[in-house]
């Protein structure tokens, strides 16, 4: 703590006056939202859309770009420019710094600031039956196809890429669990979630969840399949073990194969150009008739691969279509290659594990 503001208690001074050190506090966040908001990049995103970097800015904005690279092997150059950038430049307001060649040599040597940003560039958004309209999709139209003609030993495959925390894929395995129980039929199911964020990845593998998830979940389905935890909600065991958290990059690791679902909801629209890369993949990834659903800001503009099944909630079914060469990254900063539908790459993950 910054010592202008260390506590009374803490300096061996008597009792505190709780009212001015709240006082002083309160002046010091003003000063430093006045600051921020006064920051050259703030005011200018906040008075119209950003003019173009310069030659020396974008230089340093691409040499942040390799450090980050560098220190997560994950090539942000290829998410869509405009949102890096402002988180980017969000950093600097907040570390009070005038210049993006100013903060390129501030990651060079502060490995607090690096991870900051990390994970400041990985932010997602997620929550519990995020529109929860989507699921009810799946239930009344997606569910009772992948059950059609499927023998009892064969384990529906659910691949949830860019899974953050774990809230969509654990989503889906309650749907599916209440739909299993609904129509009496015993099958396997394996849900793999995915995500760049090993932090994101190692908090889903608890299961843990604040209460705060109670706006977002039925009383009912609380009390089936969550348990409270020293001030949290843990989900059940069997849930758990239902999903398999691991770290994917989706850019440049093979996909999961074999799937019965592909839920990949608020992705895409993070990504450039090679978002045209990313739908092929899913249908390469796919059984024959599988589905695939996307947000409610994203399609699948292939209309060759995929047919629409539910417009309002994005959901797609596989079209069968000519094995043609598929475009995939073999590593990072790798040029897309051809990935023919006859060649099986599996990804190696080593030991998938959950808790």
């Amino acid at each position: 703590m910054n010592s202008e503001f260390e506590s009374p208690i803490q300096s061996g001074v008597g009792t505190p006056d709780w009212t001015k050190i709240l006082l002083e506090r309160s002046l010091f966040i003003a000063a430093e939202l006045a600051r921020i908001g006064r920051h050259p990049y703030v005011a200018e995103s906040a008075s119209s859309e950003p003019e173009a970097m310069r030659d020396a800015d974008e230089a340093a904005y691409a040499s942040i770009l390799a450090v980050v690279h560098g220190s997560t092997g994950i090539d942000f150059s290829l998410y869509r420019e405009k949102t890096i950038k402002r988180r980017i430049l969000r950093r600097l307001a907040l570390r009070n710094i005038d210049s993006l060649a100013e903060y390129a040599n501030r990651l060079e040597d502060d490995a607090d600031e690096l991870t900051a940003l990390q994970r400041d560039l990985l932010i997602s958004v997620t929550s519990f039956f995020r529109d929860p309209g989507s699921f009810e999709s799946l239930k009344t139209l997606v569910y009772p196809r992948i059950l059609q003609g499927r023998p009892p030993q064969a384990p529906i495959r659910v691949w949830v890429p860019g899974c953050a925390t774990g809230e969509e894929a654990f989503s889906i395995a309650i749907t599916l669990s209440e739909f299993l129980r609904e129509t009496g039929a015993s099958i396997p199911v394996q849900i793999f979630a995915s995500d760049i964020s090993d932090q994101a990845i190692e908090r889903a593998r608890t299961g843990k969840f604040l209460e705060n998830i109670a706006t977002d979940i039925s009383a009912e389905r609380l009390n089936r399949f969550f348990t409270r935890v020293d001030g949290h909600y843990q989900i059940d065991k069997d849930l758990r073990e239902m999903c398999i958290f691991t770290r994917h990059n989706l850019l440049t690791d093979p996909p999961f194969s074999k799937l019965d679902l592909v839920s990949c909801r608020n992705v895409l629209i993070y990504l450039a150009s090679v978002q045209k890369n990313i739908i092929p993949l899913f249908h390469y990834a796919l059984r024959p008739h599988g589905f695939l659903m996307l947000g409610a800001s994203e399609t699948a503009a292939f209309p060759e691969l995929f047919s629409l099944v539910d417009r309002q909630h994005r959901i797609y079914s596989r079209r069968e279509a000519a094995r043609t060469p598929y475009p995939f990254r073999t590593g990072a900063g790798a040029a897309w290659v051809p990935l023919h539908g006859s060649l099986r790459r599996i990804p190696d993950y080593g030991p998938l594990h959950c808790r």
